[in-house]
């Protein structure tokens, strides 16, 4: 395992928190810069010295050269201050001690003697990496390839993967970076495979390191150890991608579910049901086939249910699970559940914050009590959960007729009386990139709960095993 896998962490926001005031330090060098007729909001800081001081070189090499000197002494001074009192980030004792077996290495843009006190205050120590990367000039690293060359240089056994764990676009840059020099100068057979996992935050941060190149984002270090540690299952899977005028997200959809896929589920296929799409949904999808997927398409919209339906009859591999194509909830979102698999058990994935708004949630509220009430279901599910497809057919089809997302319901209802175990897992789910769900009006809530009623009388009327 030791000569297989590198980890890479970023430490300021990633690993500890410097708490610097950004702010504070940025009004300091602009107004040193202002003194000399050079006006930029230094919004990145480093690229913005950089670009101010060329900008006054054109005017003033030796003032540039200068300012520059001394735009780079405030910087070391604030990090190296803020280094004595350093915090640890969320979830860095359970990453170091889950990580304990695998080489670990840094690579920071702060100052050396800052990253060294860092470590030191927050009882860290540098002992802990086998090499870091940081700042030994008036200059930054970010995002050179150089310094994750040099990790992998100094380990002890070539490595299958390197993990590049940050926060920011420009970490998720660097591996980029570096996986392209690998590419152009290691033998295939040599190569070292460049993972990036980006910490979420904001929406824009996100999409500018998914830009970037991420491969994942994580929403903790927790959640970054799992994309670390987990290996590849032997069970196979059909993964059901539900799209409805998804055209904007179902390139993004299919390829991050095949990269996902390729790493941890090596037997798969990726099932694309288009339930009556006006947009380009089809066309684009079809632009993606290469062996892999299977794509369905409803002639018209006959909704979630019966989209389901139709990926679940089109699936041949052991396990099934379906995943909306709007990426809110993404292949990645599966893996703390695959160490879990099991022939008879379902694994039920669910949020522990729900992706939509205060009307949504309270409409879904009411939902699940007119399912309790009204429909005498005793399951409960907020995601989307992974079941064997050997389970889905032993199942009559006549007590899953719904075509609405009362359908998900009945599926679990008919693994409870088949008397498969259940595991929960929990997930924290992406914002829609593009467009908005449909919020029920008062014509598609009366739908739903006459659909929950028809459920009921089907269950009552059908036996659980067709004759």
């Amino acid at each position: 395992m030791t000569g297989e896998k590198v980890i890479v962490v970023d430490m300021d926001s990633t690993l500890l928190r410097l708490n610097l005031n950004r702010p504070e330090l940025r009004q300091r060098i602009r107004d040193e810069f202002l003194k000399v007729g050079v006006d930029r909001n230094f919004i990145p800081l480093f690229k913005q010295v950089e670009a101010a001081c060329a900008e006054l070189a054109e005017r003033n090499q030796e003032a540039a050269q200068r300012l520059r000197a001394h735009a780079w002494q405030l910087i070391d001074a604030a990090e190296l201050k803020r280094a004595t009192t350093a915090t640890r980030c969320d979830g860095v004792e359970s990453f170091l001690e889950r990580c304990a077996g695998i080489p670990l290495a840094l690579y920071s843009n702060n100052s050396r003697a800052a990253v060294v006190k860092a470590l030191q205050h927050t009882d860290i120590g540098t002992e802990r990496f086998f090499s870091i990367q940081a700042r030994e000039a008036a200059a930054s690293l970010k995002p050179a390839a150089e310094p994750l060359l040099k990790i992998l240089a100094a380990c002890e056994h070539p490595p299958k993967r390197l993990f590049m764990i940050g926060d920011q676009p420009y970490d998720i840059r660097a591996a980029t970076s570096t996986q392209r020099s690998i590419e152009k100068t290691a033998a295939r057979d040599e190569r070292c495979k460049v993972v990036s996992i980006g910490l979420r935050s904001t929406h824009e941060n996100d999409r500018a390191m998914e830009k970037e190149g991420a491969a994942y984002l994580a929403v903790d270090l927790n959640e970054a150890a799992d994309f670390v540690l987990t290996e590849p299952i032997q069970s196979s899977l059909s993964i059901v991608l539900l799209a409805y005028n998804e055209a904007a997200t179902i390139a993004e959809a299919i390829s991050e579910t095949r990269a996902f896929c390729q790493h941890y589920v090596p037997n798969y296929e990726i099932i694309v049901v288009d339930d009556g799409s006006s947009d380009a949904t089809t066309a684009i999808a079809q632009k993606h086939h290469q062996g892999d997927l299977k794509l369905l398409r409803h002639q018209q919209n006959l909704g979630m249910g019966a989209a389901m339906r139709t990926g679940y009859n089109a699936a041949t591999k052991e396990h099934v699970v379906h995943l909306p194509a709007d990426r809110q909830i993404r292949a990645q979102s599966l893996i703390t559940a695959l160490p879990r698999i099991q022939p008879k058990k379902v694994i039920v994935i669910d949020y522990n914050k729900p992706p939509s708004g205060l009307k949504r949630q309270w409409l879904s509220y009411g939902f699940r009590f007119c399912l309790r009430l009204f429909g005498g279901f005793k399951v409960k599910l907020d995601g989307v959960y992974i079941f064997p497809r050997e389970r889905y057919a032993r199942i009559n089809p006549e007590r899953i007729a719904a075509n609405t997302f009362v359908l998900p319901f009945e599926m679990l209802q008919e693994f409870y009386c088949q008397g498969l175990g259940f595991e929960r897992v929990w997930i924290t789910p992406f914002m829609r990139a593009f467009g908005s769900s449909r919020v029920a009006n008062i014509n598609r809530i009366v739908r739903i709960f006459i659909e929950i009623l028809k459920s009921r009388w089907r269950r009552l009327r059908y036996p659980l095993v067709a004759n």
